[in-house]
Protein backbone atom coordinates (compact mmCIF):
# COMPACT_ATOMS: atom_id res chain seq x y z
CA UNK A 1 0.00 0.00 0.00
CA UNK A 2 2.63 2.04 0.80
CA UNK A 3 4.32 1.34 -2.39
CA UNK A 4 1.46 2.10 -4.25
CA UNK A 5 0.50 5.76 -2.47
CA UNK A 6 3.93 6.83 -3.63
CA UNK A 7 3.42 5.52 -7.37
CA UNK A 8 -0.06 7.72 -7.06
CA UNK A 9 2.11 10.83 -5.86
CA UNK A 10 4.74 10.29 -8.48
CA UNK A 11 2.11 10.30 -11.54
CA UNK A 12 0.15 12.62 -9.92
CA UNK A 13 3.09 15.10 -10.02
CA UNK A 14 4.69 14.01 -13.50
CA UNK A 15 1.44 14.92 -15.06
CA UNK A 16 1.38 18.05 -13.33
CA UNK A 17 4.52 18.61 -15.01
CA UNK A 18 2.98 17.80 -18.45
CA UNK A 19 3.62 14.04 -18.81
CA UNK A 20 1.55 11.59 -21.10
CA UNK A 21 -0.60 9.09 -19.35
CA UNK A 22 -0.01 6.63 -21.34
CA UNK A 23 4.18 6.94 -20.99
CA UNK A 24 3.84 6.96 -17.44
CA UNK A 25 2.27 3.40 -17.09
CA UNK A 26 5.75 1.61 -17.92
CA UNK A 27 8.10 4.60 -15.86
CA UNK A 28 5.80 3.65 -13.04
CA UNK A 29 6.77 -0.48 -13.23
CA UNK A 30 10.47 0.54 -13.90
CA UNK A 31 11.14 3.50 -10.90
CA UNK A 32 8.38 1.17 -7.99
CA UNK A 33 8.68 -1.87 -9.35
CA UNK A 34 5.19 -2.64 -9.29
CA UNK A 35 3.10 -4.84 -11.44
CA UNK A 36 1.11 -3.47 -14.58
CA UNK A 37 -2.27 -3.72 -12.56
CA UNK A 38 -1.13 -1.21 -9.52
CA UNK A 39 0.43 0.43 -12.06
CA UNK A 40 -2.57 0.79 -14.17
CA UNK A 41 -5.23 1.34 -10.86
CA UNK A 42 -2.73 4.24 -9.72
CA UNK A 43 -3.24 6.26 -13.08
CA UNK A 44 -7.44 5.53 -12.98
CA UNK A 45 -7.47 7.01 -9.23
CA UNK A 46 -6.11 10.26 -10.18
CA UNK A 47 -7.88 13.61 -10.84
CA UNK A 48 -8.60 13.88 -14.89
Amino acid sequence: MRLWGSALRFAFCRLQEGAVRNDLKPRLQKVFGLNSRYCYYSLLNLPR
